[in-house]
């Protein structure tokens, strides 16, 4: 009979021995026997399928170099409805736009100001990408930019569904929808987002006046508000220092705002980005610091691409940390950026971006104090169903050796086939730490199974006397990790 029912939750396989060695096959290799009726192998291949297979076709982040004068930033699987750019190696600050405001219409996050409009910012959103002017801030020569950007569907429309009628372009299979509506200064407003699903995260500002941005966040609850400008704590935000959300979450249909001008001035612009979680591609809510270099594992579902972190309960090192997969292509990753800040990009690592999360790999207050609370938002590159483990050295070996060669890879595979099978071991626990790392022996007797079959004492590489000298020169400690 069942040792447990009705369990729910998160469950890890785990196993106990005494010497010797255990190995599990949870599918990875063929069973003995066939599974029984109504079973399914324990791999992510039997994960559901998820609504998104691939991130990039609603969220992508592109790195270019100025020419100050206009180019246009393609190569995206979308035309993009927000765009979020910042030049990486000065102070020029953050400059976000949108489809719904209009080209030319500038906001940014490390100050209150309000809306600015010029003709030589972001002129056009594009059907791969989005084309810049010749203003410094998106587009001086010889300087490097990150732009992150996101998909809010096909078309704008207004919406009825509030007290408030908005504007609102929205993309339900994202969980992405940008708000634009004029406010009335009532506590208890209600404005339509356009989602199927309640924001879990909401990024308020308004565009008429200088003013602080408003954060509203589920996780750290509708009574308190975060600013995207200031390192401020989640203060709270029916008391001091106003009525942002009347104490209301947001529904699957409305946001509900206070009579704050932040949010709902009186016949003022406001806008509103709004994010709902979909499950293998974003994800938003807060962790606890525990004050070690080996910190937290936040498990997001997916192999994060994108990530914001911010501390919430100190305005010690409280400042909106930045990061990305782009600018950040290898674990632990380093660049980043204050969203509060126009700094440029700093270089010390923070994070293991994985397959299924993220692990914080510092003690700094501003990530991991001890029982200190922090708010994050992130977006998948893939879902954890579809995502592999991060390569560091493999396209370096692979390019080294077909400098050669190309005839002569197999034969490096053969003379390093133990190197190989140690980098692999370490490059999955890297992407798996925390979570499955009983997986690590398992995936590595598959290794060694795989290079055996490839490798017999009847089936070698024939690899000449000088080649095998030429091969034996590679350093060793660059063998890839390799997908088998």
């Amino acid at each position: 009979g069942a040792a447990f029912t009705n369990l729910s939750g998160t469950i890890f396989p785990c196993m106990n021995g005494y010497g010797g060695t255990q190995v599990v096959n949870f599918g990875q290799r063929a069973f003995n026997t066939n599974a029984p009726s109504g079973y399914k192998c324990w791999n992510t291949a039997n994960l559901p399928n998820p609504p998104i297979a691939d991130g990039s076709d609603y969220f992508d982040a592109k790195t270019y170099t100025g020419n100050g004068s206009t180019q246009s930033i393609t190569g995206f699987q979308f035309s993009p409805d927000w765009v979020w750019y910042k030049d990486r190696g000065s102070t020029a600050g953050h400059a976000l736009f949108d489809s719904v405001r209009g080209a030319q219409k500038r906001l940014r996050t490390m100050t209150g100001a309000a809306e600015a409009t010029d003709s030589t910012y972001l002129t056009s959103f594009d059907s791969d990408g989005f084309t810049v002017g010749s203003h410094v801030t998106g587009n001086n020569s010889g300087s490097n930019y990150i732009a992150w950007c996101w998909d809010a569907g096909s078309s704008t429309a207004s919406n009825t569904n509030g007290s408030i009628t908005s504007n609102v372009r929205a993309s339900q299979t994202s969980g992405f929808s940008i708000v634009s509506y004029t406010g009335n200064n009532t506590a208890g407003a209600t404005i339509g987002h356009g989602l199927s699903a309640a924001p879990e995260v909401v990024f308020y500002k308004n565009r008429s006046r200088s003013e602080n941005w408003g954060v509203y966040s589920k996780a750290v609850g509708a009574s308190k508000s975060m600013y995207l400008n200031l390192t401020q704590i989640a203060l709270t935000a029916n008391a001091s220092p106003a009525n942002m959300y009347n104490s209301t979450d947001p529904s699957n249909t409305v946001l509900t705002v206070g009579d704050a001008v932040h949010v709902n001035a009186n016949n003022e612009y406001i806008i509103a980005y709004c994010f709902a979680p979909v499950a293998g591609f974003s994800s938003m809510g807060v962790y606890t610091g525990n004050g070690n270099a080996n910190g937290p594992f936040i498990d997001t579902g997916f192999k994060v691409a994108f990530l914001i972190t911010k501390r919430t309960d100190s305005t010690t090192s409280g400042d909106w940390n930045i990061v990305d997969t782009t600018r950040g292509t290898y674990n632990p990753v380093g660049p980043y950026l204050y969203v509060n800040q126009s700094n440029a990009e700093g270089d010390v690592t923070i994070y293991d971006l994985l397959s299924n999360g993220f692990k914080i790999r510092e003690s700094g207050a501003g990530t991991n104090a001890n029982g200190s609370t922090y708010f994050y938002l992130a977006f998948a590159e893939n879902p954890f169903k579809t995502a592999r483990a991060r390569y560091i050295m493999a396209f370096k070996i692979l390019i080294t050796v077909l400098a050669l060669a190309p005839n002569l890879l197999i034969g490096y595979l053969f003379l390093n086939k133990d190197t190989i099978i140690e980098n692999q071991k370490k490059a999955l626990l890297g992407a798996l730490s925390g979570q499955i790392s009983g997986q690590l022996s398992q995936q590595t007797d598959a290794i060694k199974d795989n290079m055996g079959s490839m490798f017999t004492e009847t089936i070698k590489p024939e690899i000449k006397a000088g080649d095998q000298n030429t091969l034996k020169a590679i350093p060793k400690n660059t063998g890839p990790a390799l997908p088998f």
